[in-house]
């Protein structure tokens, strides 16, 4: 498995793993989502997971948050905003850090369930 950074180039893929973690969303609304964090290299990592093949099996997605989160009394507030490993990758250790990053400073992300970008 390796660990990436998303980028335009992967976009369709990591899209797809949106849809899948949030398919009450439409798919304009993520894309339009994604393109914005990508926007915000300085405050927003997104993070694919492949397989030995190639294939993108999970995303993570973190931000800098400023406003309000809860349980916090600090800010700015690195936040997870998403989390999602395919359904046949699960309980495989791919969460759990056994990929190791494929760039300096990339890493892992743990869960949560909002799609939201502030």
């Amino acid at each position: 498995m390796r660990l990436e950074r998303a980028t335009a180039a992967t976009l369709d893929e990591w899209l797809a793993l949106r849809l899948e973690l949030w398919p009450h969303e439409s798919e304009a609304g993520l894309a339009e989502q994604a393109r914005k964090l990508l926007g915000r290299e300085s405050a927003a990592a997104v993070f694919l997971l492949r397989d030995d093949v190639g294939g993108a099996i999970a995303m993570a997605e973190a931000t800098v948050r400023r406003d309000y989160v809860n349980g916090c009394s600090t800010s700015p507030v690195a936040f997870l905003e998403g989390l999602y490993v395919r359904p046949a990758w699960r309980r495989q250790g791919a969460r759990g850090g056994s990929a190791a990053p494929s760039k300096p400073g990339a890493g892992n992300a743990a869960a949560a369930n909002s799609p939201r970008t502030p």
